[in-house]
């Protein structure tokens, strides 16, 4: 059984949070692998996941958690407006989706995306700093994405690095 209620991040949530919503979240959070309780946990704190996601990788026990395993889509604000430049994202190919606003305004030191995601929401590849490295070409992420995905909506400019080069997304 892990503390949950240690860390700046669970602090952050306990501060946001009615106080029977973070009984609810502990209990969640405690029991995260029974009946899709991570996405519950999501669902109570969709105001401000970010620092859920936080807890999970900084915070969770001495082997830290990592809820995209628990997952098939990365949750809509998952990092928003986090810094912390030693983090490494990898969306494994059971992930097909990204939704809204994911990863906007974070900086990371790399968002891995698997040639399997089929879908990319809104703003949600707007990283502050970061390496964004897609698994596929960059004909693939082209034809799949770019006119078709507003994922790069907002940005001041981003690069993708591709299994064949670099792709540049301007303003």
């Amino acid at each position: 059984m892990h503390n949950v209620e240690k860390g700046k991040y669970y602090k952050q949530l306990s501060k946001v949070l009615k106080v029977e919503d973070l009984g609810l979240l502990k209990y969640y959070i405690e029991n995260y692998e029974k009946d899709n309780n991570l996405e519950k946990a999501y669902s109570l704190v969709k105001n401000n996941p970010a620092n859920l996601t936080m807890f999970f990788l900084k915070e969770y026990g001495v082997f830290k958690l990592e809820p995209l395993h628990h997952f098939e889509y990365v949750p809509e604000k998952y990092l928003y407006e986090i810094k912390d430049e030693s983090i490494v994202i990898y969306l494994h190919p059971g992930i097909k989706e990204i939704r809204d606003n994911a990863f906007r305004y974070c900086s990371i030191k790399k968002l891995i995306i698997s040639k399997e995601i089929e879908k990319i929401g809104d703003s949600a590849l707007c990283l502050n700093s970061g390496e964004i490295e897609y698994e596929g070409t960059k004909q693939e992420f082209i034809d799949k994405f770019l006119g078709k995905s507003k994922c790069f909506l907002g940005t001041s400019g981003q690069q993708i690095i591709c299994s064949d080069g670099i792709l540049q997304i301007k303003r």
